[in-house]
C-alpha cells in the first residue's frame, strides 16, 4: 500500500464515523491534517458533537484524491470544541484558529459555494453555533478503494430525485459499524444494496455515500449481506433533510429515474 501522508495532505473530503444510541452516527466532511491529527468542522460534525461527547472513540475514512486507488482508513479518539466547552476554547484557541485558517483555504471554493446557500436556507437549518473536532490518530492504514463501475442500486424512493440522480451509478459506499468500537467498511453494493464486504446479519450499520455537493445517509440493518434501510439523510449544500424509509413490500421493484 501506498503513504498515507498524501491522501490527508490533498484529499479534499472525509468520513467520520461514532457510536450512536441506535445507529453509528456518521457525517462527510471536509478536513485538515497537523500530522498528528485531522480537523473537521462545519454543520455535519455538529449533529456527531454530542455522540463525540459521550464516547470520543471514532472512524475516520479519508476518501481517495481523484483518479486514486487507496482510502485512507484511520481510527482514534475526538475532542470536540463549542460553546458547550468555553475553557477549552479559551485554552485551544491559537490552534482552532489555525486549524480553521487551514481549513478555509484548503477548501476554499466548496466554502464559498456553500456561502451561496445560506441565505436560501430555511431559519430552523442555519447552524447554531460553530463545532469543531480533532481527531488524534491512533491507527492509520491505506486500504483499497471501493470499486465504483458497474451498476449501482435502486436507492429508496423517499430520497428526493435530485439527490438520487446526483448519486446514479456510484458504486462506493462508506459503511460506519460499531461493534463495539466505530469502524468504516470501504464496500460496494449494487441491486437491492447488496454490500461486498458485508458485515455479519444483524449488525446496525450506516451507509455513507458522498457525491458532488450532494450526499446521502442510510442507517438501517444488515440481512443476508443487503442494507435494510429504516432511515435516511440528505444534502444539497448546506440543506439537509430526513425521513423513515418505508418498508418494501415483498416482491416490490423500485424503478429509477
Amino acid at each position: 500500500m501506498g503513504d498515507p501522508g498524501e491522501s490527508l495532505t490533498n484529499s479534499p473530503r472525509c468520513v467520520l464515523a461514532a457510536a450512536g444510541r441506535r445507529w453509528p452516527v456518521a457525517a462527510a466532511a471536509p478536513f485538515w491534517s497537523d500530522g498528528a491529527g485531522i480537523w473537521v468542522s462545519g454543520v455535519p460534525i455538529a449533529e456527531l458533537a454530542s455522540a463525540l461527547r459521550a464516547d470520543p472513540r471514532c472512524a475516520v475514512t479519508v476518501l481517495p484524491v481523484e483518479g486514486g486507488t487507496e482510502a485512507v482508513s484511520i481510527t482514534g479518539t475526538a475532542r470536540v470544541y463549542g460553546a458547550h466547552d468555553p475553557p477549552g476554547l479559551l485554552a485551544h484557541g491559537p490552534a482552532i484558529a489555525t486549524a480553521l485558517t487551514a481549513l478555509a483555504l484548503k477548501h476554499a471554493p466548496t466554502l464559498v459555494d456553500y456561502a451561496r446557500d445560506v441565505p436560501r436556507l430555511p431559519r430552523g437549518q442555519l447552524p447554531e453555533g460553530l463545532v469543531v473536532a480533532r481527531v488524534l490518530l491512533d491507527h492509520v492504514e491505506t486500504v483499497p478503494a471501493p470499486v465504483t463501475d458497474g451498476m449501482g442500486p435502486s436507492l429508496p424512493s423517499i430520497v428526493p430525485a435530485e439527490i438520487r440522480r446526483g448519486l446514479a451509478g456510484r458504486r462506493d459506499v462508506l459503511l460506519a459499524v460499531a461493534d463495539p468500537e466505530p469502524r468504516i467498511l470501504v464496500a460496494s453494493w449494487t441491486t437491492g444494496l447488496a454490500l461486498s464486504p458485508s458485515p455479519p446479519d444483524g449488525t446496525r450499520a450506516t451507509a455513507v455515500v458522498d457525491g458532488d455537493r450532494v450526499g446521502m445517509i442510510l442507517h438501517g440493518t444488515i440481512a443476508d449481506s443487503h442494507l435494510v434501510p429504516e432511515h435516511a439523510r440528505w444534502w444539497r449544500g448546506l440543506a439537509v433533510e430526513d425521513a423513515r424509509v418505508p418498508a418494501r413490500p415483498p416482491g416490490g421493484i423500485a424503478l429509477p429515474d
